[in-house]
């Protein structure tokens, strides 16, 4: 097959395999990204006066003092919460944590969403968590995540954002973040019919075959100047994805733009580091506040500074790029894209054009890699399902490119997608909802004001929801060979449906819906009339590798 490559065993030992950040809480903070000159932060904190009171004569007692009131108003708020009327509430499991902090010194690692999955073995599938003066309940199941979703949802409509996605999204001025409502059914439909609808896409599919050709064009050229040398698969693929995002979002590969705020040209490079590495890097930040709100009135100037700071550069340069696109536009130079089409709708403000065409940017760019990238990854780790999928593509397309065509006669390469999405999804935490009204939900009674958090990553790997000995990830054929190995057949009904319904919630990438599938292990006394195809078995009971093969 043309431009083809090979990928070859990572010495990659399982204590450092790449893990996705993105979506994950942590209690670290990360490096302070860099700062352009001439962006001021857009925040005025208050009270500079008490972090000099240690400087006075009396800076003991001081301290003291405020320590001993900071504990006691932390005390009266916790008893406060536990007066609340529960009493006749059959509230879910709580996972044990400690006094005022509740689990916050359990969750110090970037991997929640591991850590949420364990949980569940011991608690089940819907639990509670204390984060600080918080209640949280923790959602690790499909069938629960999606009654919350649809038959609950009235209750839930509405996001509690950590400080940090807070500013960074404009108070909630995002399709993926806002609440359910007027504003959000609108974006919603305008993304749908300018980005990730099937007549959009279709509009974008030479743009996508260009990019394939690029890479492949590339890839080919590396491989042979160096056959021996390492090839360099992210790099190529991050240039190629931030030009794809570009065009279909602005209409056209931008390769420099003069940002006003900056005072001088910048760089493709330094437009991807703004839009995307900065605001990954923000996003996983951490604001102590967010758990205990009694001591927002505390300065954490440190975190203002970082948030505040990379927000307003994304703004500048985001503007830059829409007015540089409004100059083409005047030129009577319409082009097929995110803004042209948001421009002629006419219905949003300035600030929501330039947070629904970032979204645009950052979500194109990134998910799609990291994903990717995963994928890459398993299959470099099992060479046999890497010969398995290779050989499926030879029947399939022989010497020709794969194009989106050959896709319906690529099962195999359907399932590696959905299998990698199944298990290392970009986002393994939906954003949190609030309960904003008491509501039942799998048996049990979440009380009004407390948070709701659906692991994506608990619900696709729940041992629940299989039956049986082993738990497969993804099969694409009604057939397949007996769990822990053995010549029996065994029946594998397929229930293909979407992910737990998120109203805007999942980040979805341009290039196609996202869809997850659950198989379920029956016995059958009847023969396979197929051949096995199916990814990975994980969890096996009595022992095995995580990500052990069937």
């Amino acid at each position: 097959m043309r431009g083809s490559v090979y990928i070859q065993q990572p010495a990659l030992a399982a204590s450092s395999r790449p893990e996705s950040s993105h979506g994950s809480l942590s209690l670290s903070l990360s490096p302070r990204p860099a700062s352009a000159p001439g962006i001021r932060p857009s925040f005025h904190p208050s009270m500079e006066s008490f972090l000099q009171a240690g400087a006075s004569s009396g800076a003991a007692a001081a301290t003291a003092a405020a320590v001993g009131g900071l504990v006691a108003a932390a005390a009266f708020a916790e008893r406060l919460s536990a007066k609340r009327p529960r009493s006749q509430l059959n509230a879910p499991p709580a996972v044990p944590g400690l006094p005022l902090i509740g689990n916050l010194h359990q969750l110090k690692e970037k991997k929640p969403h591991k850590t949420f999955a364990k949980w569940s073995d011991t608690y089940g599938p819907i639990y509670t968590i204390k984060t600080g003066s918080s209640s949280v309940a923790v959602l690790n199941s499909t069938e629960v995540a999606k009654e919350a979703m649809v038959a609950q949802f009235s209750s839930i409509s509405t996001r509690k954002l950590p400080k940090a996605l807070s500013i960074l999204t404009r108070d909630k001025t995002m399709v993926a973040t806002s609440d359910y409502g007027d504003f959000h059914k609108m974006v919603k439909r305008y993304v749908m019919a300018g980005m990730l609808g099937s007549a959009a896409q279709r509009q974008f599919r030479d743009t996508r075959n260009m990019m394939i050709d690029n890479m492949l064009s590339t890839y080919h050229t590396l491989v042979t100047d160096d056959p021996h040398a390492p090839l360099n698969f992210r790099e190529v693929f991050k240039d190629e994805l931030f030009c794809l995002s570009l065009i279909q979002s602005l209409g056209e590969d931008v390769s420099s733009v003069y940002v006003k705020e900056f005072g001088r040209e910048i760089s493709k490079e330094e437009i991807y580091q703004v839009t995307v590495v900065d605001m990954m890097m923000c996003a996983i930040e951490v604001d102590w506040r967010d758990f205990f709100p009694y001591l927002r009135w505390i300065p954490n100037k440190s975190f203002e500074t970082r948030v505040f700071t990379a927000e307003s550069r994304r703004t500048a340069v985001v503007q830059a790029l829409i007015h540089q696109q409004k100059k083409r536009i005047a030129r009577g130079e319409a082009k097929v894209c995110y803004l042209d089409f948001l421009l002629a709708e006419n219905t949003l403000t300035d600030e929501q054009l330039a947070m629904l065409v970032w979204e645009a940017i950052i979500e194109a760019a990134d998910t799609t890699l990291v994903t990717t990238e995963w994928a890459m990854y398993e299959l470099a780790k099992n060479p046999e399902k890497q010969d398995r999928l290779y050989q499926e593509i030879q029947e399939v397309c022989g010497e020709e490119t794969v194009t989106e065509d050959h896709l319906p006669r690529l099962p195999y390469l359907n399932a590696v997608f959905h299998e990698t999405l199944r298990y290392h999804s970009p986002v393994p935490l939906v954003p949190p909802r609030f309960v904003h009204e008491t509501t039942k939900l799998a048996g049990y009674d979440i009380p009004a004001g407390t948070e709701m958090i659906i692991n994506l990553y608990g619900s696709g790997g729940r041992r629940g929801s299989w039956t049986g000995g082993s738990m497969p990830r993804t099969c694409t054929s009604p057939w397949h060979s007996a769990p822990g190995g053995g010549s029996a057949p065994v029946a594998c009904r397929q229930q293909t449906s979407r992910a737990p319904p998120s109203h805007g919630s999942c980040r979805s990438s341009p290039g196609g819906s996202r869809r997850a599938t659950r198989t379920r292990w029956t016995p059958s006394s009847s023969r396979a009339t197929s051949s096995t195809r199916c990814m990975f078995t994980s969890h096996r009971e009595g022992g095995g590798s995580e990500n052990e093969l069937c």
